[in-house]
């Protein structure tokens, strides 16, 4: 937020110099002392240039102490903030509608809007990203993370019943909207890192390949044996995959907006940031990997597998031992690791007991006071075992296996730390009145640049064919 200002100060300070310059110049070319009047202005313009000096100095230092605190995005905690209460109540007044209104004349901008405008632009030319509409409308990281502003996902709203009508109506109790339900997200909820990537640049993570061993010499001068010869490291790299949809306004529906009932802008909003995060949570569990998309954790190579059966196998405790000495075996932190699931599992495992009578069941309650990690500090927890268990029906439960039919579940145990997303950049949002400007619709389409990857590929194990009948 101060790159402008420390551009703008210098700028100025750049300008007086050279007229501080001028007026020596001048009075040498002439051959004679300065006049009164040009002494009086070089002694202004001096004082002038001093105190621009220590500005700048001022907003370099506080730009670079905002650097070194600044946090990962946190997505299991909306709101956070690295901002100041100053700054974040300036924030709290940028008006997206405003800024989406502006699209199509982006110098009617002002004030806080126009400050995140050129921000954003500032982030999208440094991250390197080249395939984007220069006329579009821009939202910044630090409004993604503070206004919740996460990604994009399609809804229609028009005055039609259904599609908005609940939203201009007259008679609509405004107050009790009601929102609809989505699944919950899991990963980042378990654990799992956002990095804020704000230079743009593609990312590798150097990652050890090959181990080095020793061994006991067979006498008291035997020969050494190299045991690290080859592929000694490889890399996990991030790069910019772009998730994208968009949102169709009714023009009629869109009257609110321009006035004080912001609630359709905030509505919109919602959405937006829901459904990103859905679509970030789905892609870093199934991802396939190709295609566009990130390689999710379901079709990362070389994580441990756990497998049912020819046609699949009922969820039991069997299993369950199974998914912990895999980990273990591959030198997982079994301290950290967690499982991430369905309900169609968690709902077997608690009405199926370890054996008939034993009173004890493969999935069990806990109260949070009893588990210290507990990221909500209430409620019961899910337990596999030891294990914390995470539910989200966006883990799969319709997969299949041999003649098993769509029935299947995954079931996914590993260690949350040896996985991350990357976060490039801000948010685009292109304001298109004319492709369907003949039914009076204006559509919204918005662009986000995220990545996720498997760190180490043995902290995690994995099962696709889970029978829950």
């Amino acid at each position: 937020m101060y790159d402008q200002q420390i551009a703008n100060f210098k700028k100025s300070l750049a300008e007086k110099e050279q007229r501080m310059q001028s007026i020596i110049d001048n009075a040498a070319k002439e051959n004679r002392t300065r006049n009164e009047a040009e002494k009086s202005e070089w002694a202004s313009l001096k004082a002038e240039v001093e105190n621009l000096k220590t500005e700048i100095r001022d907003l370099e230092e506080q730009a670079a102490r905002a650097a070194a605190n600044a946090r990962p995005v946190d997505f299991a905690a909306p709101g956070k903030s690295d901002v100041g209460k100053e700054e974040m109540k300036n924030l709290r007044k940028a008006s997206v509608s405003k800024i989406v209104r502006s699209a199509a004349k982006p110098s009617k901008l002002d004030g806080v809007e126009k400050e995140l405008q050129a921000v954003a632009l500032d982030e999208f030319r440094a991250c390197g990203i080249t395939d984007y509409n220069a006329d579009a409308v821009f939202i910044p990281q630090l409004a993604i993370r503070n206004l919740n502003w996460t990604g994009a996902e399609k809804r229609d709203i028009t005055t039609g019943a259904n599609l908005g009508a609940e939203l201009v109506n007259t008679f609509t109790d405004r107050s009790n909207y009601i929102e609809a339900l989505r699944p919950y997200n899991v990963l980042v909820g378990a654990g799992i890192e956002v990095i804020q990537n704000s230079s743009g640049d593609n990312v590798n993570y150097p990652r050890e390949n090959t181990l080095y061993t020793a061994a006991m010499a067979a006498t008291e001068n035997a020969a050494a044996t190299e045991t690290m010869t080859a592929n000694l490291f490889t890399t996990v790299s991030f790069s910019p995959k772009r998730a994208t949809a968009f949102i169709q306004v009714s023009n009629q529906a869109g009257a609110p907006v321009s006035q004080a009932g912001s609630e359709l802008e905030a509505r919109i909003r919602n959405q937006i940031v829901k459904g990103h995060a859905t679509l970030m949570d789905t892609q870093g569990i199934s991802g396939v990997g190709s295609s566009g998309q990130v390689a999710g954790i379901l079709n990362t190579a070389s994580v441990g597998t756990v497998v049912g059966g020819t046609h699949g196998a009922n969820f039991s405790r069997a299993f369950i031992t199974q998914f912990e000495s895999t980990a273990g075996a591959a030198g997982a932190v079994l301290e950290r690791c967690v499982y991430i699931t369905n309900f169609s599992i968690n709902a077997f495992g608690k009405r199926t007991e370890f054996s008939s009578g034993s009173g004890r069941y493969l999935i069990e309650s806990v109260p949070s006071w009893a588990w210290g990690n507990n990221p909500t500090g209430q409620g019961n927890r899910s337990m596999i075992d030891q294990y914390p268990a995470f539910l989200s029906s966006n883990v799969p439960n319709n997969l299949a296996k041999g003649t098993s039919g769509s029935v299947c579940s995954a079931v996914i145990f590993g260690d949350p730390t040896d996985a991350k997303y990357m976060q490039f950049a801000g948010m685009q949002i292109i304001v298109d009145p004319y492709s369907n400007g003949g039914s009076a619709l204006t559509n919204y389409h918005v662009h986000h640049w995220f990545d996720f990857r498997v760190l180490r590929p043995g902290s995690w194990v994995i099962s696709v064919d889970m029978l829950t009948p």
